[in-house]
């Protein structure tokens, strides 16, 4: 026999994990942040514009990448809880 679920489980288990996703994706936002200040002190360092840039890309990279997991992660959810409730 089939368990029936109530109206706001799909709701409550989206908002679960919208609340990790986002603790995820503020620890991606910490560390671009850091890797921003990083850059700006081995400027003052004069540390070779090869290296500075290089290290900006994986700033760019790392938050770029972590928005869209982000929002790839809150469609999927989205739309599995909209099936769900649905059903």
């Amino acid at each position: 026999m089939k368990k029936s679920r109530k109206w706001w489980e799909p709701c409550a288990l989206i908002a679960s994990h919208i609340g990790n996703a986002t603790v995820i994706f503020l620890l991606f936002g910490a560390t671009a942040a850091g890797m921003g200040i990083l850059v700006r002190q081995l400027e003052r360092l004069n540390v070779p514009s090869f290296t500075l840039w290089l290290l900006t890309m994986l700033d760019y990279a790392t938050i770029i990448t972590g928005a869209i997991l982000y929002l790839g992660l809150l469609g999927a959810h989205t739309w599995r809880a909209l099936k769900e409730m649905l059903k």
